[in-house]
């Protein structure tokens, strides 16, 4: 402090004003720090000479001095050493949000940073308008950070913003990044930052990251921003990172990450991750990363993640969210690749409500590990964790053996590929499944089935035809794949008869389709059911493998899936009781034929109907011989002239199987007169099947009904009685 007009500045932070306090204020007095042009004179301050380097630095590093910058700083100013290198810097820097225009620093082997080595408790409040590390090639032990090289003590680092930051000069370091290269064992807190990076500037290094190379067990990150721009790419050995490349912290809070350009690594056993390249035991929540280009492995044993390439020990990954435009693979043997997290290697890892996003155009993967081990829109690996296995209504997926049982749920993934299913458990086919082939796991009928009709209602039918598989399917492809063929009397297959297709339902999650012939089944015959593998995919577009189903099935080749079932014959068709629906002038009787528990019912409309007569014991529907007899010609039911006997033919709904026949007045002449009613089919042999006889009263036909008569009837309302009529 001195006799400048820095008496207001200074009162802002007079609890910093201890005795060993210094303002920075002008571009020579950020150099003079840094030791670069050693003026002892200047340095020292009382006209006594102190010549020696490390004098100088036992004076402004070693001792915990404070220093505040006190206005902006325009003019560039460079070091030829960090503050602080293999002596450490033990103070403070306080900028008080003041810039500083323009810093260049040309480091040494060691370190390159503002900040060489830090032991210091606090860098704060401080803006950097262009920030250069100059350094070239580091030892293979440097440690380079555009603000820190390493924090090796407890420390704070809040309010930092850091503009047009350019570290691609330095190269061969350990550990390399846009913020700090390292911290240490000490509880290190990064609070309110932002990096950056020149356009067109990438990082490299063993870990290469937008924040922190390597952050320590006790280390924390909070409300933090990194953008880089242009072709500025992050390219890393061992870790690569848009945020930590790894991270053995506690929590990562808030991080917003922007990549314009590539994230990858070159070696083996390697880590990338938006966030973190490897976590370890830490928390990352509330996080958002924007990938405007590829992120990847090349090289064996690596794993890649839009959140965290690898996650271990008591971990949680919460409410993140990754929007990808491009491609996240792993490329190599024993990789893997997941929108979320690569590789969630223990049991104590929580995969929790983070959000995957990806622009790729089906059917691109989104996420993929065609070389490597496994990939998934969430997870790279499969978990084994058994409240994370889908498991509903009967329907199970197929999970590797020895799988890890981490947690996974709640998590969603929005891409053009495929729609995953929405449940409780539907994780489970976003966790290293994107390449898994899917398996038919149970088809009904099973088989050499003998397959019986069951009543629904007032109708007989048999059961669809159903597939079950143990991952989310492709709709179009399965139907495409699927085939019925029909057996002659011989039992020889023969072309499929089912030109008119089939009505196809499906579970909400892609995983059971139910195949409904629209031409019935025939009874007493043979059929197959085929599916094509090549053409039937899942959601990820893989080619159905084949079978997991305890019963086996006919065929099962390199190229398809075969079963056969047989439809058993009834004792008869069965034909339900009438049922009637009275207007004034018309009455419908209605009834429903089987139509798969006899030889088909004749597709002419005037083979089914209503058979009515006076006469109870009418001889044309009575069954002497037995229902397999041929009773009667079927012209014999086609009468006229002849008063109460007489049939009408019926109008048919195929979809309910219910048959409507209408019979007016000019049918039941005689009112007050018993009518004996009759429902019968004529089958496609031939012959005639009656059904259950009722006797039918019929009242006047002008009986007041639902007609337009109600306004004129109202005017009498006093007199319609029970036995009231009306003359219309």
């Amino acid at each position: 402090r001195d006799a400048n007009n820095t008496a207001t500045e200074l009162a802002k932070v007079s609890s910093e004003l201890t005795s060993n306090a210094f303002i920075i204020e002008t571009a020579a007095d950020l150099t003079n720090l840094s030791l670069s042009d050693i003026n002892a004179i200047a340095l020292k301050g009382d006209g006594t000479l102190y010549s020696t380097l490390a004098e100088l630095k036992g004076y402004y590093w070693t001792q915990a001095c404070n220093f505040i910058q006190i206005a902006n700083i325009a003019d560039p100013v460079t070091f030829v050493n960090p503050i602080g290198d293999t002596t450490a810097f033990t103070g403070t820097y306080n900028g008080q949000n003041y810039t500083v225009s323009s810093l260049a620093v040309t480091g040494n082997a060691n370190y390159a940073g503002m900040f060489g080595l830090f032991t210091g408790a606090s860098v704060k409040n401080l803006n950097v308008s262009a920030l250069t590390l100059n350094k070239g090639t580091l030892t293979a032990a440097g440690v380079s950070g555009a603000l820190i090289a390493s924090v090796n003590a407890a420390a704070t680092i809040d309010n930092i913003n850091l503009n047009d930051v350019d570290v691609s000069a330095i190269t061969g370091a350990a550990n390399s990044a846009g913020l700090i290269g390292v911290t240490g064992a000490g509880a290190v807190t990064v609070n309110n930052v932002s990096v950056t990076f020149k356009a067109n500037e990438g990082i490299s290094g063993t870990s290469a990251a937008g924040l922190i190379g390597t952050a320590g067990a006790a280390t924390s990150i909070a409300n933090a921003n990194v953008t880089t721009q242009g072709t500025g790419a992050i390219t890393g050995v061992t870790y690569a990172s848009g945020l930590v490349g790894l991270f053995n912290g506690t929590a990562i809070n808030n991080a917003n990450v922007t990549l314009s350009a590539a994230l990858s690594t070159t070696g083996e056993n390697s880590f990338v991750g938006g966030i973190a390249g490897n976590a370890i035991a830490a928390n990352i929540t509330d996080s958002n990363v924007t990938f405007a280009e590829t992120v990847s492995v090349a090289d064996a044993g690596s794993k890649v993640g839009g959140i965290a390439g690898n996650v271990s020990g008591a971990s949680a990954l919460t409410s993140n969210k990754v929007t990808a435009a491009k491609l996240i693979s792993a490329a190599a043997a024993t990789s893997y690749a997941g929108g979320i997290v690569g590789y969630a290697a223990d049991t104590t890892v929580n995969v929790l409500n983070n959000s995957f996003i990806s622009a790729v155009v089906s059917p691109d993967h989104a996420v993929s590990a065609l070389s490597g081990a496994a990939a998934g829109c969430v997870a790279g690996n499969e978990t084994g964790h058994a409240d994370s296995l889908y498991g509903k209504d009967s329907i199970t997926s197929t999970t590797i053996a020895d799988a890890v049982e981490f947690i996974i749920s709640g998590n969603t993934c929005t891409c053009d590929q495929h729609t995953h299913p929405i449940n409780a458990k539907s994780n489970d086919f976003m966790a290293g499944k994107n390449h898994t082939l899917p398996l038919l796991t149970a088809i009904l009928p099973v088989h050499n089935a003998n397959v019986g009709h069951s009543v629904v209602g007032e109708i007989s039918v048999y059961p669809q035809i159903t597939m079950t598989f143990d991952k989310p399917m492709n709709r179009t492809s399965v139907e495409d794949a699927f085939k019925l063929y029909r057996h002659n009397d011989a039992g020889v297959v023969t072309a499929t008869t089912y030109a008119d297709g089939f009505v196809f339902t499906w579970d909400t999650d892609n995983q059971r389709v139910q195949a409904t012939p629209k031409t019935a089944l025939e009874f007493s015959r043979a059929y197959t059911a085929e599916l094509t593998k090549a053409t039937a995919k899942d959601i990820n577009t893989n080619s159905v493998a084949g079978i997991k189903i305890d019963d086996g099935v006919g065929t099962n080749s390199g190229t398809i899936i075969r079963w056969s079932f047989k439809t058993t014959r009834g004792d008869k068709p069965s034909i339900s009781p009438i049922t009637f629906n009275r207007d004034r002038r018309t009455l419908d009787a209605q009834f429903s034929a089987n139509v798969a528990d006899g030889a088909d019912i004749s597709a002419e409309i005037t083979d089914v109907g209503i058979y009515y007569s006076l006469n109870a014991t009418d001889t044309n529907p009575v069954n002497t011989t037995g229902w397999g007899d041929k009773l009667h010609d079927p012209a014999n039911l086609i009468l006229t002239g002849e008063d109460g006997h007489n049939h009408v033919i019926g109008s048919a709904n195929y979809s309910t199987g219910r048959i409507t026949c209408t019979l007016t007045e000019a049918n039941l002449t005689d009112v007050n007169t018993p009518y004996y009613l009759v429902p019968y089919v004529i089958t496609t042999d031939g012959f005639i099947h009656f059904g259950v006889q009722h006797k039918v009263v019929v009242h006047p036909w002008n009986l007041r009904d639902a007609n337009n008569t109600a306004t004129e009837l109202a005017k009498v309302s006093s007199e319609l009685t029970s036995n009231a009529f009306i003359i219309e």
